[in-house]
């Protein structure tokens, strides 16, 4: 409580007293240790004293009993965000020749052990991958990605992240048919994990969007409608479904049929989520493309509602708001409001205004999320899948406060604005004044409703 209202020095003196505590306890000593010594970093992050947030993680690890990998993994984690990517991986290693991975058991002790080191290796997964990829080519770094994957799978050989997680990897180094035989395991091994359908979901949905990144819509609106055409009358919860019907729109779209991509949309709208004012500005900007400017304001009303009640304020948001309102002025141009205009304007100069110093917000108008763009300025970064979509982070606290820093965070996260880009809307006359009438197009064309040009 001292910390989230910045009351550090008694957030200090309170973590501290809660390290001389757990030393008298017996049965939680280590746990309780940890986690004062946690508190005690991110108190120093928070302050900018960075060796010192160091020193108490590594005192943390350290403490740590040896089949418990969160500290290290902590600690790991931090040094990422600090651009420490070797560091990082030496972490992982001294903790992976340092700690004893449970056996199987139904113990909710041990079980819960389990989840911490399947985190603990798909980490481990994600930054060797992310690492590989940026390597030079000539280094061969697949090899490195391999000798991981293989020690993984043989702690815990039914675990579909790892599976999915080599597959995205693949995919960024071109090995497309490895890919999709690896995607394919994926799935299998995800229909029998604890989390259920919403596991197996989000193994489908990360195909299919690998797939659309390779512009092979076809095959993924195949992948997706083995799903999707199943569940439209037969669930009652998201079990990660919205994503699945968000990404089916966006295919549908690339397509050329928006009768369909509006369908999708609305079933993705009506299953409540974080992701809802990203579902109502792929529907607004559709309606644009459709030449429905009333309707198209319509959603973008309430994007900008959803967008409000996000407690977390990251460059994701930040940027989702950002596109939110250059869409806006746009429709405001296109139906002669100069005073909605001249507010839009307003928000626009002061997002930027505030974000200044901590987001760089892309410029680019009316391409709602760039991720796939071909253009690298308007991209945000393609990075592989995370396991903390599909399983509860284990942490001793909350989310680390440098989570948002991670130079090597999720490509296909649901939690950003990293999902498939929406056909791009290019802005053909720059002309923003009153009277203008700048002319907006869809590339690629529309069939069932709508014109190109409008």
């Amino acid at each position: 409580v001292y910390r989230g209202a910045m009351f550090y020095q008694m957030a200090q003196m309170s973590y501290h007293r809660a390290l001389k505590y757990a030393q008298n306890d017996d049965d939680y000593q280590e746990k309780q240790s940890i986690e004062a010594m946690t508190g005690l970093a991110y108190v120093a992050y928070e302050k900018r004293k960075e060796e010192e947030c160091r020193h108490y993680l590594k005192m943390a690890a350290l403490a740590s009993t040896p089949n418990s990998p969160q500290p290290w993994m902590t600690w790991a984690r931090f040094e990422e965000s600090q651009g420490n990517l070797d560091t990082a991986k030496s972490i992982i290693a001294t903790a992976m020749e340092s700690l004893t991975p449970p056996t199987k058991s139904d113990d909710d002790d041990v079980q819960q052990q389990q989840q911490e080191w399947i985190a603990f290796l798909d980490n481990r997964l994600r930054l060797e991958s992310a690492t590989a990829a940026a390597a030079n080519d000539d280094d061969d770094p697949s090899s490195s990605i391999d000798a991981v994957f293989r020690q993984t799978v043989a702690l815990f050989p039914q675990q579909w992240t790892f599976y999915d997680a080599l597959a995205s990897h693949c995919h960024e180094r071109g090995e497309t048919s490895r890919a999709q035989e690896l995607y394919r395991m994926a799935i299998e091994l995800s229909r029998t994990h604890n989390d259920g359908a919403i596991a197996t979901n989000t193994a489908i949905r990360h195909y299919a969007q690998d797939e659309m990144m390779e512009g092979n819509y076809e095959n993924a609106l195949a992948i997706l409608s083995s799903v999707t055409t199943e569940a439209v009358s037969t669930t009652s919860n998201s079990d990660g479904l919205q994503e699945l019907y968000y990404v089916q729109a966006v295919c549908e779209w690339h397509l050329g049929d928006t009768n369909q991509a509006k369908e999708m949309f609305e079933i993705a709208a009506a299953i409540p989520s974080s992701l809802s004012s990203t579902i109502y500005f792929g529907r607004a900007s559709l309606e644009v493309a459709r030449g429905n400017l009333i309707l198209a304001q319509h959603f973008l009303g309430l994007a900008w509602k959803e967008s409000s009640n996000t407690k977390k304020k990251t460059a994701d948001h930040h940027q989702h708001r950002f596109n939110i309102w250059k869409l806006w002025k746009r429709v405001a141009i296109q139906l002669e409001q100069p005073k909605l205009v001249d507010e839009c304007q307003r928000q626009i100069d002061r997002l930027r205004q505030d974000t200044a110093s901590t987001v760089d917000l892309v410029e680019s108008v009316l391409q709602a999320l760039p991720l796939w763009s071909d253009d690298k300025s308007n991209a945000l970064p393609r990075i592989r899948s995370d396991v903390s979509e599909v399983l509860t982070p284990v942490s001793y606290l909350e989310q680390d406060p440098w989570a948002d820093q991670l130079a090597l965070s999720s490509k296909h996260s649901i939690g950003s604005t990293r999902l498939p880009s929406l056909p791009a809307l290019v802005q053909v006359a720059e002309e923003e004044g009153m009277g203008a009438t700048p002319s907006l197009q869809l590339e690629g064309a529309i069939k069932n409703g709508g014109s190109s040009t409008y």
